[in-house]
């Protein structure tokens, strides 16, 4: 049986816990700062931070006597510790005694608190980006941490399930529509619910066969920027949902889908690709992709309820319209999708290359080879192999799988840039032919450079999925460029090769080729 709160007064038993915690008293005599949310208390104070769950009773959150707090608390700490162990230090009690209140003193407990370790507010990546400084380094560690998570994150047996996205979505547009009502918004709530809900039955269906297939797992459930930071130079995420399993029993993808439309809210989109080329190297998603639009958009809509719901109803109107254009924007007809293959010896510059092509392309993903390698040897993308990884049948395994994910992410309406040196013709001519067999446009680049830039570049080279070394290099044949590819000298600076690489993808056959879904048949074998 739950247990009763041990004062008849909860109210009034929480102010007087709110009123301690939030002294210096409470902490040694540190000073404190007391942070309140809709559904808890945090006091800031020394190296600790010390969360109290508030007694009340919402549609979502039930914490209306002490034991489910407690429970809670408890709950809070175990999903918590899989992605930020360090910073959940424990459960205590606040114990009413001979003294009066004290964490984890004698007497009987009056509240239970999550223990944390305190860090810098302005680790938080949310800060991180308004200071200008997340860069792609940070995404690609963000990803590895998400996909991590992801892949071991446990399966939610059918029985288990919250209810379907259907429902959810039913319930968010009328939400929607009756906080709008009377207000400026009203007119962008409709304009979003007219574009989602004819999309709204093949997504729901898409979502609940993934669901049969083990896509729903014990997901993170609020991965916004906020709820992400660097604790000693590592990327975290923490205060995820657990006093609501629909919220984080859902779709992995629904789960990162939330940290995509934070990114493009913040003007990051750029950085997009980058997260999602990483997170897919290790999950392997790319069927899917198709699903990330509509998924960023309803997490747009569902911000904009929450800030139709903000005590400051000016600044919350202006903050739900700015989510409601992303939210119709994401719902627009994406550019028809193409294959690009980034190529040529090492140290020519593929992957920065890359990278500055797929900030340009709308939902573009990046798959490289050097990448691809490590994870098919079970190793981290930065890790060093042995002479082995390199043996002409692993490399064979490495562009056969190159391949197959590409062609899954193509047929899901994704823009696909492969880096990978593409050396010998037969591989050449099977990116040709993936994109013919998909009836999209293809681009290649050919980059080279002199030998000796090659090798100072290869000299300087530092924590990179390449291994590549200047006697790599120079075992490579210097090939020429295949027919019908761009080439491109890679000597001058990375901006300059980036802006020639836009002109040859600008005058290639299909650029600015209108919208499409892209979701042909490819049956090419490789």
């Amino acid at each position: 049986m739950p247990l009763a709160d041990p004062s008849p007064n909860a109210a009034l038993s929480q102010r007087r816990a709110v009123a301690f915690l939030a002294s210096p008293a409470a902490h040694g005599g540190a000073e404190v700062e007391h942070i309140e949310t809709h559904l808890s208390h945090v006091f800031l104070a020394g190296q600790s931070a010390w969360k109290m769950k508030k007694a009340l009773c919402v549609g979502f959150a039930d914490f209306d006597t002490l034991e489910k707090r407690r429970l809670s608390c408890a709950a809070e700490l175990a999903l918590n510790r899989r992605t930020a162990p360090e910073l959940y230090l424990g459960l205590a009690a606040l114990c009413d005694g001979p003294e009066g209140l004290r964490i984890d003193g004698p007497g009987a407990p009056v509240e239970y608190l999550v223990h944390m370790r305190r860090f810098p507010q302005e680790d938080l990546l949310d800060r991180v980006a308004t200071r200008g400084a997340l860069d792609e380094a940070h995404v690609r560690a963000l990803a590895d941490e998400i996909s991590a998570l992801h892949l071991s994150a446990r399966r939610i047996a059918a029985a288990d399930q919250p209810e379907p996205f259907r429902t959810t979505l039913a319930e968010l547009t009328g939400r929607l529509e009756t906080a709008a009502r009377g207000q400026p918004v009203a007119a962008a709530v409709a304009r979003w619910t007219s574009l989602i809900t004819p999309r709204a039955p093949a997504l729901c269906a898409r979502l609940e066969a993934r669901a049969r297939h083990g896509a729903v797992r014990a997901c993170h459930g609020d991965l916004h920027l906020g709820n992400i930071c660097l604790y000693e130079g590592r990327i975290r995420l923490f205060d995820g949902i657990e006093f609501a399993p629909g919220f984080s029993r859902i779709d992995l993808l629904y789960d990162i889908a939330f940290t995509v439309m934070d990114l493009i809210h913040r003007g990051e989109a750029a950085l997009v690709p980058q997260l999602m080329s990483r997170y897919l190297a290790a999950t392997r998603d790319y069927a899917a992709l198709d699903l990330m639009a509509p998924l960023v958009s309803v997490r747009a809509a569902v911000r904009a309820l929450v800030a139709l719901m903000s005590p400051d109803a000016a600044q919350g109107a202006v903050t739900a319209g700015a989510f409601l254009d992303l939210a119709i924007a994401a719902c627009a007809p994406p550019p028809a999708p193409r294959l690009l293959a980034v190529s040529g010896r090492s140290g020519t510059g593929k992957s920065t290359l890359a990278a500055g092509l797929a900030r340009g392309l709308h939902g573009a993903v990046i798959l490289r080879s050097d990448e691809i390698r490590k994870r098919m040897l079970g190793m981290a993308p930065e890790a060093r192999p042995g002479p082995g990884a390199y043996a002409p049948g692993v490399s064979a395994r490495v562009y056969r799988r190159l391949f197959a994910d590409a062609r899954r992410a193509l047929r899901a309406g994704a823009t696909v840039v492969l880096d990978a040196a593409f050396l010998e013709p037969q591989m050449q001519r099977h990116a040709a032919a993936l994109a013919g067999a998909c009836a999209l446009p293809f681009t290649g680049l050919w980059l080279d450079a002199d030998t000796e830039t090659l090798c100072h570049r290869l000299a300087r080279r530092r924590g990179d999925a390449s291994d590549a070394d200047s006697a790599v290099m120079h075992r490579q044949p210097q090939a020429a460029p295949p027919p019908g590819w761009h080439c491109l000298d890679a000597a001058p600076a990375p901006a300059t090769v980036l802006a020639r690489a836009r002109q040859a993808l600008d005058a290639a056959p299909g650029a600015g080729a209108g919208t499409g879904t892209g979701t042909g048949s490819c049956h090419h074998r490789t």
